[in-house]
């Protein structure tokens, strides 16, 4: 049943919106009008006129006033070809996506005004009522400097603006001597750290330090500094990660989406995500980050094991993430102090295993600085991640009883003291 009116000029208006909307089906779509979803979009449209257009044709009249459409937020196919026959009967439109998608490009040549603001979010939903909060001029103004100072490729953040944005690592290639320097920098200082359509780009470092240097003071003041360096955790017990036994299976096959990745939607839903307790936007930079590692396995498959039995354990480790790692990524505010992972393997306190070395991968992606420093000069890392993911610097010594040095009392009584001046406590 096509709707109809009462105005002959509209009756036949509508009509020719049918045709127009049929050829532009049979123009854009592969398979013209022998397409499968054909059904689909014309019961849908049909509904849809009946229920929204039908009451307001009532009324219309082209000299004076036609049906006026608001669109907000997410669309299907269907929602695109009804749009397009309410613009050719002559409705007005005004249609908001606050993620940027444009729902009606390429249906309409001419005659759509489309404006991009800088900014982009994961719409909430549409509210129901006007808001009752009243806000002052002051405040007003504050908030539209605020968003004019504070918009992605500003280069000026304020604590936290980032939170909710998908971070990924670019992994900096650096010489023994520079890796120290960058360490010591804010994620937005480093070169190519960039803020872009709700991602973050960190430039983080990936380093292992062979050896010893034959100059023991400079060798330990640098490892000092970095674990006093603010959100530096240091791992001097291996295996510092459990390996699970449980069949992650099951659950990996049915987090996978449509394209046959991860999908982080799933996964946040899942009953086994043990990282519900953390601010969603933190949730949803784990989740993309254990969609990456899976997409692209940098792990070494054992003897025998498939790729999808590599993918399975890559996402049944990053499950299991240890609590005080979870707190290094809790403190990550994604454009200041990059968290640092330091990893001191003697081998006099046990193995580094391959659980450790997927979790090194998980944190890359996550744009962590991660540092492995290996008196030996043994494998350890390199026995389950490619050595071009990190760079390897050797010192001129190699030490095979080599015992962690601990700080002197007085130096970190004076760095700590320094810390506080700094923080103004």
């Amino acid at each position: 049943m096509i709707v109809k009116s009462a105005i002959p000029v509209l009756h036949r208006k509508i009509r020719e919106a049918w045709i127009s909307t049929l050829q532009l089906f049979a123009t854009k779509e592969s398979d013209g009008l022998k397409s499968t979803e054909l059904r689909r979009v014309l019961v849908d449209l049909v509904k849809w006129s009946l229920n929204h257009l039908a009451p307001l044709m009532e009324k219309a009249n082209p000299e004076t006033e036609m049906p006026r459409f608001l669109w907000y937020g997410h669309f299907k196919k269907s929602h695109q070809y009804f749009l397009y026959f309410l613009a050719e009967i002559g409705c007005d439109l005004a249609v908001f996506n606050p993620e940027g998608s444009d729902m009606l490009d390429g249906f309409f040549n001419e005659g759509a005004f489309v404006h991009h603001f800088q900014n982009k979010k994961a719409q909430e939903p549409f509210p129901q009522e006007k808001r009752s909060r009243k806000t002052t001029v002051a405040y007003q103004a504050s908030r539209e400097i605020e968003a004019i100072l504070n918009q992605e490729g500003s280069g000026l953040y304020k604590p936290w603006q980032l939170r909710d944005y998908t971070p990924s690592s670019l992994t900096l290639r650096t010489t023994y001597d520079e890796f120290f320097i960058l360490s010591k920098e804010i994620a937005m200082v480093r070169p190519d750290f960039e803020v872009k359509d709700g991602k973050v780009k960190i430039p983080s470092i990936f380093v292992k330090v062979q050896g010893v240097s034959r100059n023991k003071k400079e060798y330990w003041d640098r490892l000092h500094t970095l674990i006093s360096l603010e959100n530096s955790l240091l791992i001097r017990q291996f295996p510092f990660t459990t390996t699970t036994s449980n069949d992650f299976r099951f659950h990996y096959r049915n987090a996978l989406g449509r394209d046959g990745l991860l999908s982080t939607e799933k996964m946040m839903e899942a009953h086994y995500w043990k990282y519900a307790h953390l601010p969603i936007g933190l949730q949803k930079g784990i989740a993309h980050a254990i969609r990456a590692i899976c997409e692209k396995p940098s792990l070494k498959p054992i003897a025998k094991e498939s790729p999808e039995e590599l993918k399975i354990y890559l996402f049944s480790h990053a499950m299991q993430t240890p609590g005080a790692v979870i707190q290094l990524l809790e403190k990550f505010d994604y454009s200041q102090s990059i968290p640092k992972l330091i990893l001191f393997n003697n081998e006099l306190t046990g193995l580094f295993t391959r659980s450790d070395a997927a979790l090194l991968l998980l944190l890359n992606q996550f744009g962590i600085d991660l540092v492995i420093y290996n008196p030996t000069g043994h494998n350890d890392i390199e026995n389950f991640i490619s050595e071009s993911l990190f760079d390897t610097h050797w010192l001129e010594d190699v030490v095979f009883d080599q015992e962690f040095k601990e700080p002197s009392i007085m130096k970190k009584g004076l760095f700590h003291g320094f810390l506080k001046n700094l923080r103004g406590d």
